[in-house]
């Protein structure tokens, strides 16, 4: 794998000023090794069942399954969590009924969305008007990435892809 790429001042229309999101993320693709290597919280792998994170930054990779995956620890915790569902229809959670999850210095991002497969995107149904969604390439292939923005704060990254079925809590 080739090395990573610091994407720290990647110009991203000022979403994300500072972050220095993906060592994870290098030419050749995901790399969960370095992100465990490098960062304090959960690494949990799954197999056709619930993944949860914790406090702090977060890898958790579904297996071959239906997975549900939420990474998202506290309110007021920094975290960057990456999310991988591999095969089946997976749940990407970045909110519940309550609340969003993630935004101000804390993110989900979601690294290998796959529509055709029958993964959704779970948002909160609260708060509804204040969604919306920004494109640009920041992380993955040459694809573009979606941003998923609540009140204009990036709560989640959508990796490669645009065409993303979301459901509401």
């Amino acid at each position: 794998m080739a090395d990573a790429v610091d994407l720290g001042l990647v110009a991203t229309g000022g979403l994300l000023p500072g972050w220095r999101l993906a060592q994870a993320f290098a030419p050749g693709g995901f790399d969960p090794n370095f992100y465990r290597r490098q960062n304090t919280g959960s690494f949990a792998i799954s197999l056709n069942r619930s993944l949860f994170g914790s406090f702090g930054n977060d890898v958790l990779i579904g297996g071959v399954g239906n997975d549900y995956i939420s990474g998202y620890g506290f309110v007021g915790s920094q975290e960057i969590d990456i999310l991988a569902g591999n095969l089946g229809a997976d749940t990407f959670a970045l909110g519940d009924f309550l609340a969003p999850y993630y935004g101000g210095p804390s993110v989900g991002i979601i690294a290998d969305y796959k529509r055709v497969e029958g993964d959704i995107v779970q948002l909160s149904g609260r708060g509804v008007e204040n969604y919306s969604f920004y494109y640009d390439n920041l992380l993955g292939s040459s694809a573009t990435d979606t941003f998923v923005l609540y009140n204009n704060d990036v709560i989640g990254i959508v990796v490669d892809t645009t065409n993303i079925a979301f459901n509401l809590v």
